[in-house]
């Protein structure tokens, strides 16, 4: 056992999840709310240097910093806003169990009221794995922690953006995953707040889909010169594999053969 392991509480509904060979432990709850891979796919896209700041705007178990950190992506520091405090708690351990209390912090709150909270601090990165679905939209999930992160029962995109805008610093970048369907939805709301996709990424599952993620780096007008777009990322092959690229993502290697797992799959 990693000597962290012996300190940071367990619960009996809980365990460990191991990454990288071991080197990322994830706290998670055994039923109830589990990351899905989209949460690497966002800690891969975001680029960022070792002297700026992030802030997460709806953290949950905090994986995206973690796994952002352990993929080489230093920070200065990063803040993590959680609404739901059991996934605020177990962020907190997550963030001792890979000892990096000294560069993220976790606060229970909605960060809705995050520049009052933050006492209007500015940060050079933004980022979010927000909830899909509009109210109404799908079937509302009975485990309230699911419904929470899959349907927006707290926080609009609107809302979002707004948060987002409202904290990033000068010239600094948002970004986050979002369903292609809301694309659109997605541009309107930025571009009200003055802010525009000026680098993203689509995500299909197999080759012959069509995409059905996209992820964005969105910043001011005076950005857009900076526009690209990255090549749509494949999650899996024809067998139900992982794909390599995926395999490099998810466990920092290029392993074959490996089978999806409910918890894994993408959230849409």
């Amino acid at each position: 056992m990693h000597e962290k392991e012996s300190v940071v509480p367990l619960y009996p509904e809980e365990e460990i999840t191991r990454f990288y060979s071991g080197k990322v432990r994830l706290i998670q709850k055994k039923e109830g709310y589990r990351f899905s891979i989209n949460a690497a796919l966002l800690a891969d896209f975001i680029r960022i240097e070792p002297e700026q700041t992030l802030l997460e705007l709806g953290t949950g178990c905090g994986i995206v910093p973690i796994f952002m950190w352990f993929r080489g992506k230093s920070f200065r520091k990063t803040v993590g806003i959680e609404i739901q405090k059991d996934l605020a708690d177990i962020a907190f351990r997550n963030v001792q169990l890979n000892a990096l209390e000294e560069r993220i912090k976790i606060i229970h709150a909605d960060f809705r009221q995050s520049h009052r909270l933050l006492q209007e601090e500015k940060f050079d990165i933004v980022i979010s794995n927000p909830p899909y679905l509009k109210v109404g939209q799908g079937r509302l999930n009975p485990c309230i922690e699911k419904a929470v992160a899959r349907h927006e029962l707290k926080c609009t995109l609107e809302e979002l953006v707004r948060a987002a805008i409202n904290a990033v610093q000068r010239k600094g970048r948002f970004n986050l995953i979002y369903p292609t369907v809301r694309f659109d939805d997605l541009k309107d709301a930025l571009a009200t707040n003055r802010l525009f996709p000026i680098r993203k990424r689509f995500i299909r599952a197999r080759e012959e889909a069509p995409p059905n993620l996209v992820l964005v780096e969105a910043g001011e007008k005076t950005c857009i010169r900076e526009r690209n777009e990255d090549s749509t990322l494949t999650l899996y092959d024809k067998q139900g594999n992982y794909s390599r690229e995926t395999a490099e993502i998810l466990f920092d290697s290029a392993i074959q053969g490996v089978k999806i797992s409910g918890d894994e799959q993408s959230q849409t």
